[in-house]
């Protein structure tokens, strides 16, 4: 009897190589290293890294997981079930979960007034660093900011203002 994760892991496999062109014998080793890092851009775009796969998790069953942590920012996807989906459907899914991921992280209103966010990318030709911020910039201003001030008592100069 075949396990219907080793069934789904193996079309995922048969799918990737269709995908690269390769001609080699797939590993899931390799299949899960690209889903994670698919969601390692997703999951930079916010600050945090990707979730590793654990040992011995099916493809499948990864591809859900880390496609979880970025469903709520996905209009089309937030109130699917993950686990109902299964090959062409749930790589499609995870893809654009991930693509709305991105795009949501770019945008001005995912952040609290209270929230800023600092976001490193590598550019993949020269090698350098980009740091990118995200949100308010009141979040860090703030803490410069001093409470409101009243005027308890005005001196005019007058015999009854001295103290």
């Amino acid at each position: 009897m075949v396990r219907k994760d080793s069934a789904a892991d193996a079309e995922e496999i048969e799918n990737y190589k269709r995908e690269t062109g390769s001609a080699y014998t797939g590993s899931p080793t390799v299949v899960l290293a690209e889903i994670q890092n698919q969601a390692d851009k997703a999951a930079t775009a916010w600050g945090k890294d990707a979730r590793h796969p654990w040992d011995g998790e099916g493809i499948a069953n990864y591809r859900r997981r880390v496609a979880r942590e970025h469903q709520k920012h996905s209009p089309a996807w937030k109130d699917v079930d993950l686990g109902s989906l299964s090959g062409q459907s749930l790589r499609n899914a995870t893809a654009q979960i991930f693509a709305d991921s991105i795009r949501a992280s770019e945008a001005q209103t995912s952040y609290g007034e209270e929230e800023l966010r600092e976001v490193r990318r590598r550019d993949p030709i020269s090698g350098q660093t980009r740091i990118e911020f995200y949100g308010s910039p009141s979040a860090w201003t703030n803490q410069f900011k001093s409470g409101a001030m009243f005027v308890q008592k005005f001196k005019t100069g007058a015999r009854y203002d001295r103290d």
